[in-house]
């Protein structure tokens, strides 16, 4: 009660089968389009990615995306636009063609004043969820802008935190582990994106002070003034990222080995405490 699921997909889930398997679930979906496929539309039929283009302008507003090829992360004005639209299986979708239609919205959404020498944002997206007003259109377009970071956490977990490594075999076992290294993967994508975006954060904003004080002692730093970037530095020094010039931001497999590493310097200092309190 008061949850609602959207699963929200990319170019390769824009298939029949899929919208059909989330209407038959009764969840909402927003997944980009890449297919033309023919659709019907208030005024007839037409081809998808044409009668998106025609649409007018219900909406603007100012996101924070992820461009390519380089990934970085700016804010740009947006421009938004919905109509309805009935999806039928394509021609190279035989196997659902016996499934009944998909009535939803396509909302297209592109940069208003794109940059000079960059390729233009534009993202044509179907979804289950309203898109009859203005708000109603920003929401799906600012749902869709957080698809990467829902891709980072996933990274985070599979290639990170190892899940699929585990090697369990059933899922009353699997779930749980699951469900503790995805509680984890937040926190070191937290810990990320704060070193990332103000990385003059003072570190005990982020860990008690045990955390920060066995890190300062790592790096040789004063526990008072370590900061979150440093703090980060620091969990990749551990699992082997050098930072030198041409090596490129931390990536997450080196990053869960230098939390790994962390772990066990942490519990040598907590055991070495515990030491020196029963020996006076």
């Amino acid at each position: 009660p008061g949850v609602r699921w959207v699963h929200v997909g990319d170019r390769g889930e824009d298939l029949f089968g899929v919208y059909d398997q989330a209407r038959s679930l009764g969840t909402d979906w927003l997944i980009r389009v890449a297919q033309n496929r023919r659709v019907e539309t208030p005024t007839g039929s037409d081809a998808l990615f044409s009668y998106a283009r025609q649409l007018p302008a219900s909406a603007r507003r100012r996101l924070t995306v992820r461009r390519k090829p380089n990934g970085v992360t700016e804010e740009v004005e947006l421009s938004m636009a919905a109509g309805p639209v009935t999806l039928r299986p394509s021609r190279s979708e035989r196997a659902y063609r016996h499934l009944p239609a998909v009535a939803c919205w396509v909302v297209r959404v592109w940069e208003t004043h794109p940059v000079s020498g960059a390729a233009p944002l534009e993202w044509l997206l179907c979804t289950s969820l309203p898109c009859s007003r203005a708000e109603e259109t920003a929401f799906v377009a600012e749902g869709y802008s957080l698809r990467w970071l829902i891709e980072e956490f996933h990274k985070c977990a599979k290639t990170g935190c190892q899940v699929e490594a585990r090697r369990l075999e059933h899922a009353d076992r699997l779930e749980p582990l699951i469900g503790l290294l995805s509680v984890l993967a937040v926190w070191l994508l937290q810990l990320k994106f704060v070193a990332r975006d103000h990385p003059e954060q003072p570190a005990s904003t982020l860990f008690d002070e045990e955390t920060v004080e066995v890190m300062a002692c790592y790096l040789k730093k004063p526990a008072a003034t370590l900061t979150a970037g440093e703090f980060w530095r620091g969990i990749g020094r551990l699992g082997g990222h050098l930072a030198r010039r041409g090596d490129g931001p931390l990536g997450w497999l080196r990053a869960w080995r230098g939390w790994q590493s962390f772990q066990f310097i942490l519990l040598g200092a907590s055991l070495y405490r515990d030491h020196q309190k029963r020996c006076g």
